[in-house]
C-alpha cells in the first residue's frame, strides 16, 4: 500500500519513496524531483501549488482515455483578475524552452503538439481546434496605441546577428500543411471549404478607414528591406491563381506603383491559345458608359515630359515564321457577335471602336479641328498596301453607281511636314 503523508505536516530533507499518494492540498517550496517514470508516481486528491522558486523534473503524464480536466490555470471567464495575471513583470507565465543541443536534427520534430484524433464521422456542426489562441477585448474598450502590436497567435522567426546566411529548403514563419492519400477522391461539398488558410468576419457592424483592414496584411516592421514578393504560388502549385468571388472590387491598386499589374508569361505550348490577361463577363439589360469587359481611364496633369502618352498600347514583337497568306497577325482584335435570338431593330452595330475626341471651348493652346486626328500612322516610311484589307469588295458596302460630286472634299492625312491630302466626296445617283 503506498504510504499517505500526514495533514499539514511539515517534512524537510529527502524523502524517498515509490508511489505517493496525498489527499489533502500539497504546497511546495522547493523542488520536485522525479525519477523512473515507469516506477515513481505522485498522486494528488487536493491542490498543488509551488513557491516562486520551485521547478519540476521529469516527466509528467496523464492515463489513457481519461475524461478529467488535466490542466487548467485560473478560471475561464470574462471578469479582470479572474485568471494568472500577465504583465511586464509576468510576461511569459508558462514558457517551453528547447535548444538542439548543440547537435543538429534529423526527422519530424515538434516543441510541442496538440493532436486530436477523430474515429468517426463529425456531423452534428461541431467547431474543433486542435490549438486555438483567443484574445477578448471587453465592451467599450478600445485599442489606441500606434505601437500596439496585439495577436492571439504569433509565429516568430528570428535570424540572429548580422553575418550572411544561406537559407536553403522551406522556412517560414507560420505554415499550412494538408496531408491526403495518395489516391482516391476528396470531395468538397457545395457551400463548403477546405482551406490552407481562412479569415472569417463574424460581426454585422460597420467597419470605417482611416487605417487598413483585411483578412491578409503584409507589413514591414523596423529597417528598410521589403517582402520581395507580397504573395507567391510555386509553379504547378494551383489551377486558380485567385478565384474572387461577388465583391465590390475585385483587385484595387490605390498606391504608387511602377506597373499596376505585370504579367510575364513563358514560351507557351506550340499551338495553344492563351491569353495574358482575359475578361469575360455577362451584362444583363447593359447599361453601361464604360466597357463591360474592361475600362481604362488616365488622368495626366502637369506638364508632358515624352513624345508619346498611350491611354492603352498593344503590341506584338515578332521573332516568328509568318509566311502563310492565310495567316493573321493583329495587335488588336475587336468584334461583335450577333446570335440568332438576338433582335435588331436600328442600333447602330460598331464592330471596329468608337473615337471621342471632346475638346471644352475654353481649353487653350488649341483651336477645334487643329492636331486632331482619329488615326496615326508610321510604318517607317514603308508603303502600305491598302487602307483595309477584305474578303470581298462587299464587305466595304459597295454598290453599283456612277456617283455624283458633291464639290466637298475631305481630308484624308496629315504627313509630319504638315502638307494636308484630300479626297473628293460623291453622291449615289
Amino acid at each position: 500500500m503506498a504510504p499517505k503523508l500526514p495533514y499539514r505536516k511539515k517534512h524537510q530533507g529527502t524523502q524517498n519513496f515509490q508511489t505517493v499518494v496525498i489527499d489533502r492540498d500539497l504546497y511546495v517550496y522547493g523542488n520536485i524531483f522525479f525519477g523512473d517514470a515507469a516506477l515513481d508516481e505522485l498522486t494528488i486528491n487536493g491542490i498543488l501549488k509551488f513557491g516562486a522558486a520551485s521547478t519540476i523534473e521529469g516527466v509528467m503524464s496523464w492515463a489513457d482515455a481519461t475524461d478529467a480536466k488535466i490542466f487548467e490555470t485560473g478560471t475561464y471567464a470574462s471578469t479582470a483578475s479572474s485568471g494568472v495575471n500577465i504583465s511586464s513583470t509576468n510576461n511569459r507565465p508558462i514558457s517551453f524552452l528547447f535548444d538542439d543541443a548543440g547537435t543538429a536534427m534529423t526527422g519530424d520534430i515538434r516543441g510541442a503538439l496538440s493532436r486530436i484524433y477523430l474515429s468517426v464521422d463529425q456531423n452534428s456542426g461541431v467547431t474543433l481546434n486542435a490549438l486555438r489562441g483567443q484574445i477578448k477585448l471587453a465592451d467599450d474598450k478600445d485599442l489606441d496605441n500606434i505601437n500596439n502590436v496585439i495577436s492571439p497567435i504569433t509565429g516568430y522567426f528570428e535570424f540572429a546577428g548580422t553575418a550572411n546566411r544561406t537559407v536553403t529548403g522551406h522556412t517560414s514563419c507560420v505554415r499550412a500543411a494538408l496531408e491526403d492519400g495518395a489516391s482516391g477522391t476528396t470531395t468538397v461539398s457545395a457551400s463548403s471549404y477546405l482551406s490552407g488558410f481562412e479569415a472569417t468576419l463574424n460581426s454585422s457592424r460597420t467597419y470605417t478607414e482611416t487605417g487598413d483592414m483585411a483578412a491578409f496584411l503584409i507589413n514591414t516592421s523596423t529597417g528598410t528591406s521589403k517582402w520581395p514578393n507580397g504573395l507567391f504560388m510555386a509553379d504547378g502549385s494551383v489551377d486558380t491563381g485567385i478565384d474572387i468571388g461577388t465583391c465590390t472590387d475585385g483587385i484595387n491598386i490605390v498606391g504608387a506603383t511602377e506597373l499596376g499589374v505585370k504579367v510575364s508569361m513563358p514560351v507557351l505550348t506550340a499551338g495553344d491559345s492563351y491569353s495574358g490577361i482575359r475578361s469575360a463577363v455577362v451584362s444583363e439589360a447593359p447599361n453601361n458608359s464604360y466597357g463591360a469587359a474592361g475600362y481604362f481611364d488616365t488622368t495626366i496633369t502637369g506638364t508632358q515630359a515624352g513624345t508619346f502618352l498611350y491611354g492603352l498600347g498593344s503590341w506584338i514583337n515578332a521573332s516568328a515564321t509568318l509566311d502563310s497568306t492565310n495567316d493573321y497577325v493583329c495587335a488588336q482584335d475587336n468584334g461583335l457577335y450577333v446570335n440568332d435570338s438576338a433582335t435588331l431593330a436600328g442600333a447602330r452595330m460598331v464592330f471596329g471602336l468608337r473615337m471621342e475626341c471632346l475638346i471644352g471651348a475654353g481649353s487653350s493652346g488649341i483651336t477645334h479641328g487643329e492636331y486632331v486626328f482619329p488615326f496615326s500612322l508610321n510604318t517607317q516610311n514603308n508603303g502600305i498596301t491598302a487602307l483595309f484589307e477584305c474578303m470581298t469588295a462587299t464587305d466595304l458596302g459597295t454598290i453599283t453607281n456612277a456617283g455624283g460630286a458633291t464639290g466637298e472634299v475631305v481630308p484624308l492625312f496629315r504627313d509630319n511636314g504638315g502638307n494636308m491630302r484630300y479626297i473628293k466626296i460623291w453622291t449615289a445617283v
